[in-house]
């Protein structure tokens, strides 16, 4: 995303003037009353926009010390702040998800939010067992067995910590997906499915999302 994030996190870059956090946590199913921010790299500027009270919901911090430790040690790092008889949502800081698909997927107790791509040699491609529960996440497959793929968005709770992962050889990142395969092993995962999911990982995703968003609300 540079040179957009050579001053800001990539959580505050702008969409239509509005920074990408804004829209995510405006479209929070209505159940969530309480935000945990991990936050890195410049995350002070994300304190200042965001405060102690963001969007009526109260905020807490917490610094993922290692920037490309991956998902699963940002999630590790927030575990101290989960309450530890609720479910939580779990959303990447750059990606804008619809409200409709957010709100079903907290409906279970344990949930994987999927998307079809035209590009699923890109993502995590999801393959269901049978009873269209999650079975497995094969990922960026050169030859996808299945156009749905994973937005990185869960519903989990206190069981996902019983699992680990080891850091990935190349990178040095611990893939949260990694913890969930082995936890839907012993624990049925439902799939829900989002209308509206729109990834952010280049300069151009930025025109293209704002196109869209100027015909389609992310509320509805």
């Amino acid at each position: 995303m540079r040179p957009m994030t050579d001053y800001h996190p990539k959580c505050l870059v702008k969409i239509n003037e509005r920074p990408i956090l804004d829209y995510i946590v405006e479209a929070l199913p209505d159940v969530i009353d309480e935000l945990i921010l991990v936050i890195g790299y410049r995350g002070e500027q994300v304190r200042e926009h965001c405060g102690d009270t963001f969007y009526g919901r109260k905020v807490q911090y917490v610094v993922q010390g290692n920037p490309v430790a991956g998902t699963a040690n940002a999630l590790m790092v927030a575990r101290e702040k989960l309450k530890p008889d609720q479910k939580f949502l779990v959303l990447m800081g750059d990606d804008l998800c619809g409200k409709d698909g957010l709100t079903r997927a907290v409906s279970h107790d344990l949930c994987i939010l999927a998307a079809e791509s035209d590009e699923p040699e890109k993502y995590g491609v999801i393959l269901k067992d049978e009873n269209s529960m999650l079975k497995d996440i094969i990922e960026k497959p050169k030859a996808p067995p299945s156009n749905l793929v994973s937005t990185g968005a869960m519903v989990l709770d206190q069981r996902i910590f019983n699992y680990e992962t080891a850091p990935d050889p190349r990178t040095g990142e611990q893939y949260l997906p990694d913890m969930l395969k082995q936890l839907a092993s012993v624990h049925p995962v439902s799939i829900e499915v989002f209308h509206k999911w729109y990834p952010i990982g280049y300069p151009g995703d930025i025109v293209i999302v704002e196109r869209v968003l100027k015909e389609v609300s992310l509320l509805e």
